[in-house]
């Protein structure tokens, strides 16, 4: 479970493995986390916003990416197919000098049976 709070901190949520009703924080991402103090100072803490991509939309954009013929086979484009290939959720961080920070949350449940 995902959830942003009013400073725009993203919080993500996963069960525990022994109660799987019960939530725990597994992770905390605010703006902090995805730039540099400096940069953070520059473009203001208090008025940016979090969104989550939906993830079959995002999959559907990068199906069509990847199948570039002219696409360069770089780090960048094996980043991508990581992000395709292990289903990974992206958030998109607008801040208030109209600047967008992408991240990306690789998530793994492991189920026992």
């Amino acid at each position: 479970m995902y959830t942003v709070t009013s400073d725009a901190t993203l919080r993500i949520f996963f069960p525990v493995l022994d109660v799987p009703d019960y939530l725990q924080l597994h992770a905390s991402l605010d703006i902090y986390s995805s730039l540099p103090l400096s940069v953070v100072e520059q473009v203001g803490y208090t008025a940016a916003s979090v969104f989550w991509l939906d993830r079959n939309t995002v999959d559907m954009a990068v199906t069509r990416i990847l199948d570039n013929p002219l696409l360069v086979d770089d780090a960048r484009t094996t980043r991508v197919k990581e992000i395709k290939k292990e289903s990974w959720d992206l958030f998109l961080r607008i801040l208030t000098d109209g600047s967008i920070v992408v991240s990306a949350v690789a998530v793994s449940i492991f189920v026992f049976s």
